[in-house]
């Protein structure tokens, strides 16, 4: 039974549809241009979390299990990001 004032249980039904609809175009297209960025070396990760370990207290870095001067370039990801040519991060080329 419908009260006054509330809408249909259908039209609610279809209004939540609809905003689940538009929020995964948007993360979609998010998505879409975070690889682009990345393709196009216009994104370092790299670079980014060689920022957040440095700037992490040494207490927490020891927690890590990482040293507070831990040379990135020594990973995987680093050797990936080198071996795309991505610019450092939020830089353009």
């Amino acid at each position: 039974m419908e009260q006054q004032g509330q809408m249909p249980e259908a039209d609610l039904h279809q209004q939540v549809e609809t905003l689940r609809a538009e929020r995964d175009a948007a993360l979609a297209r998010e998505a879409a241009l975070v690889y682009q960025r990345l393709q196009s070396g216009n994104l370092n990760p790299a670079l980014y979390l060689q920022g957040v370990f440095d700037a992490l207290p040494h207490w927490m870095a020891a927690l890590l299990g990482t040293q507070r001067e831990a040379n990135l370039g020594q990973t995987r990801w680093a050797g990936w990001v080198r071996y795309s040519g991505a610019a450092p991060f939020g830089c353009i080329r």
